[in-house]
C-alpha cells in the first residue's frame, strides 16, 4: 500500500469536517515544534546507542553498552526505548490538540488511529500475523502511530514482564523483544470493545492488528528503525508547515 502523507486527508478524516486552506494556520505551532524537536533527538539518540547486527538468523537493532559502563545495561536500552515513544506520544497528543482547535472541538473528539474492527482487529497467534486488512487502515502514519502508541502504553503501564531485555555480557549488547502473550495477561492492558462489550480485547489486538512481519511487530526497535524516517518524519514535517 503506498501512501504519501497528506494532512489534509488526515484532517478530513479524524475531524469529520473539511479541511480548507490555512485551516490549521496558529493552531498549537509552538507546541507541536517543540514535541517535534524533542522527537527528533530522541531518534537521534537511539541511532547513536542501538546497531544493526547481522547474524545467520536474524537482522536486529541492537543497545550496544558503552565501554567501561555495565551497571544495568538492560535498564538503559529500555530507558532509551520508552523516551522515544514517550516522544512519539506527546507529538500525537498534540497533534489531536492542533486538529481539535481548528474546528473547535475538544481534543477527546479527536482519535488519530484507524477505526476498530470487532470481528477483524485480532492477532492471530496461530501464524503471529494481524487479522485486519490493510485497506481497513486509514493510512500508513496512523497505522505507525497505532503500534508505536501501542509500544508506548505497555512501557508505562504495564509491568514489563512482557519485555524480554536479553543481554549478552559477551558482546556487551541488549535485544530488546515484547512477548504478546505475556502483555495479553495484564490487565492495564485489556479493555472491551464498546459495541460488544462481552467481547474483551487484547494489547495486541489493539495495537499489532495490522502488523505481518512477525520480527518487526516483536522487536520495537527494528521498527521504529525501518518506519521513522520512511513515513513518520515526512509526515510530521508536513503537518509542521500547515501550522
Amino acid at each position: 500500500m503506498t501512501y504519501t502523507p497528506s494532512v489534509s486527508s488526515v484532517y478530513n478524516r479524524y475531524t469529520d469536517d473539511t479541511y480548507r486552506n490555512n485551516s490549521l494556520k496558529g493552531c498549537g505551532r509552538d507546541a507541536f515544534f517543540g514535541a517535534i524537536y524533542i522527537l527528533r533527538k530522541e531518534y537521534e539518540i537511539l541511532e547513536a546507542n542501538f546497531k544493526q547486527v547481522s547474524t545467520a538468523a536474524t537482522d536486529h537493532y541492537y543497545y550496544m553498552v558503552p565501554s567501561g559502563k555495565v551497571n544495568q545495561p538492560r535498564f538503559h536500552a529500555q530507558m532509551l526505548l520508552s523516551r522515544y515513544l514517550s516522544a512519539i506520544y506527546r507529538t500525537i497528543e498534540v497533534m489531536k490538540v492542533c486538529l481539535a482547535t481548528a474546528v473547535q472541538s475538544s481534543p477527546t473528539d479527536v482519535f488519530l488511529h484507524p477505526p476498530m474492527s470487532p470481528a477483524l482487529s485480532r492477532w492471530d497467534n496461530s501464524t503471529q500475523t494481524g487479522k485486519q486488512p490493510w485497506n481497513q487502515a486509514c493510512d500508513e502514519v496512523m497505522t505507525r502511530f497505532t503500534y508505536l502508541r501501542g509500544i508506548r502504553n505497555a512501557a508505562v503501564h504495564a509491568s514489563l514482564k512482557g519485555f524480554t531485555l536479553d543481554y549478552d555480557d559477551t558482546n556487551d549488547t541488549v535485544l530488546i523483544s515484547i512477548n504478546p502473550n505475556q502483555l495479553d495477561q495484564d490487565q492495564a492492558l485489556q479493555g472491551y470493545d464498546p459495541q460488544h462489550q462481552s467481547a474483551t480485547y487484547s494489547f495486541t489486538d489493539t495495537y499489532l492488528r495490522f502488523e505481518t512481519d512477525t520480527d518487526e511487530a516483536l522487536h520495537p526497535v527494528d521498527n521504529i528503525f525501518e518506519y521513522h524516517n520512511a513515513i513518520i518524519e515526512p509526515f510530521i514535517q508536513k503537518f509542521a508547515t500547515e501550522l
